[in-house]
């Protein structure tokens, strides 16, 4: 029996994240425990090699190359923003070769897992949760031979504490090196996450929170090295969920002089003056830290109370920065109906001052991911909207459009809206522009709001309508759009001598970048 793992596209100028699938290769690794053969096709990396892969025939070449892998058994997983990708893939190779099963699993197809076996009568099984033993179990329990009786979603079975290694002789690892020379791997030390903020899929996903063996860990990171692997991402939602935990593995990392560098998620309410330092030693390069909900009324409606003072924000931001390790702060934006709406310029203060405090600062609008709390207790209406997908995302052309959301967008988070349309395109196109004063010119924004009380927003929105649809400018000339018109409306608003020398300042450091 043949097993054929595919992980979509999803990545079109940023390679810096580029690494073999970890999900898929944990899949592996299971299936080669079941004594199967297996492979795995991986999309995101082959869309960078084969170009091809890139212009408007994907869909045809991507076919040909599967159905080449002669697979009984095609396993695809998925991103969210991709999973209309896998869905048209699949139907192709159903079409092609209706004998062969089909299988979906990964976070956001498990919160659709129902709906997906109703909607799409070529998919055969959905995996729900946590995959390696269900999906292990799966396979065994295969003999060549399908009833269509069976049950289609199969849930989460019991949650593995130490794992297989990683069949790393299935993917090419030089190539990978090649497309992203950081030399990145992914890797994870636990699972999880000990909070259940409101808009997370982790909550609904994975069976608990747990470490796994610092031993195991450190050993498996030495054959990373070995491997070739220079840096590691550890892909867990939150590393220092246990922060006795993260400090003991810090400690023996350092010892085990790897010479590699990481980063992590991390969550401010743990990241402590020891974690801090801990992390640092121990060749941790940069955190993502989620504040996302600023304000009280976000905060209560995400379930998410990180931020109680901005002195301790910075303070935190100063500590990761002194210690050599860059933090970058993620904030929640909602649509101005929306009921979060009225915390808009609170968490643009939040923001700012991180990106003056020496972070880099991420603005992530709303998305109603399926089976959270804020998508499942939110009586709003979907609609397919593409705008998203189009403007803020760093994604691959077929991954932008999403014809599958036209019948079902509420199955589609980032591909459809909640608000009407008009609202959806000028939120949308705010917050790309105010990603770029932020980006570009922090300090001088923040002056121009100190001493003019002119809030971003308000210049955010004079620079929309200058600039017009950004969909029609190419994706990598955007921000240089926007950019040529801010200079003009922010040198109009700069009355002091003072102001003039920090958009002087900020305008070199551009130049130099």
């Amino acid at each position: 029996m043949k097993i054929s793992l595919i992980n979509p596209p999803r990545s079109r100028y940023d390679r810096s994240e580029i690494a073999p699938p970890l999900g898929l290769l944990r899949l592996a690794g299971e299936v080669n425990r079941a004594d199967k053969d297996v492979s795995l096709v991986d999309f995101n990396l082959l869309y960078h090699l084969r170009p091809e892969l890139a212009g408007d025939k994907f869909y045809e070449c991507a076919v040909a190359l599967l159905l080449d892998e002669e697979a009984d058994i095609y396993g695809f997983t998925s991103m969210a923003v991709d999973s209309h990708v896998a869905l048209h893939l699949a139907k192709l190779l159903k079409h092609a070769r209706p004998e062969a099963l089909i299988i979906l699993g990964g976070p956001h197809f498990s919160s659709i897992a129902e709906q997906v076996i109703e909607n799409y009568p070529w998919i055969n099984f959905v995996m729900k949760g946590e995959g390696e033993v269900g999906f292990r179990n799966f396979i065994n329990a295969q003999r060549g031979t399908y009833s269509s009786n069976i049950q289609k979603v199969l849930a989460t079975q019991p949650t593995l504490h130490e794992l297989s290694p990683l069949p790393y002789e299935l993917v090419d690892l030089g190539a990978y090196f090649t497309i992203n020379p950081r030399c990145c791997l992914d890797f994870e030390e636990g699972r999880g996450c000990r909070f259940k903020c409101a808009f997370c899929y982790s909550p609904v996903h994975y069976s608990g929170v747990r470490n796994f063996s610092i031993d195991v860990s450190i050993e498996e990171l030495h054959r990373l090295t070995r491997l070739g692997a220079k840096h590691v991402f550890f892909v867990e939602d939150n590393f220092i969920n246990d922060p006795a935990h993260a400090i003991t593995f810090c400690h023996e990392l350092e010892k085990a002089r790897l010479n590699l560098t990481w980063n992590c998620y991390a969550t401010l309410p743990q990241l402590s003056t020891e974690v801090i330092t801990s992390m640092a030693r121990a060749g941790c390069t940069s955190i993502f830290a989620g504040v996302d909900a600023v304000g009280e009324f976000s905060q209560k409606a995400y379930r998410k109370r990180f931020l109680r003072q901005d002195s301790e924000l910075r303070r935190k931001i100063v500590e990761c920065v002194e210690s050599g390790i860059e933090p970058t702060c993620a904030f929640l934006l909602s649509p101005p109906s929306h009921p979060c709406g009225v915390d808009t310029e609170a968490t643009l203060r939040a923001a700012l001052m991180s990106c003056n405090s020496g972070a880099q600062v991420v603005l992530n609008t709303l998305t109603l991911y399926n089976q959270t709390k804020v998508q499942t207790n939110a009586a709003l209406r979907m609609e397919a909207d593409e705008t998203k997908a189009t403007l803020m995302l760093d994604i691959p052309e077929v991954v932008e459009k999403n014809e599958y959301a036209q019948t079902n967008p509420h199955l589609f988070p980032f591909h459809s809206r909640y608000v009407p349309g008009p609202e959806w395109s000028s939120f949308i196109s705010g917050a790309h522009c105010l990603l770029t004063l932020f980006l570009c010119y922090p300090q001088t924004i923040e002056t121009i709001w100190l001493e003019k009380d002119i809030s971003p927003l308000e210049i955010a929105s004079e620079v929309k309508s200058a600039v017009g649809d950004l969909s029609l400018i190419e994706k990598p000339l955007r921000r240089d759009a926007e950019l040529a018109v801010i200079i003009s409306i922010i040198e109009k608003l700069m009355t002091t001598r003072k102001m003039q020398t920090l958009l002087e300042v900020e305008s070199l450091a551009l130049l130099n970048a």
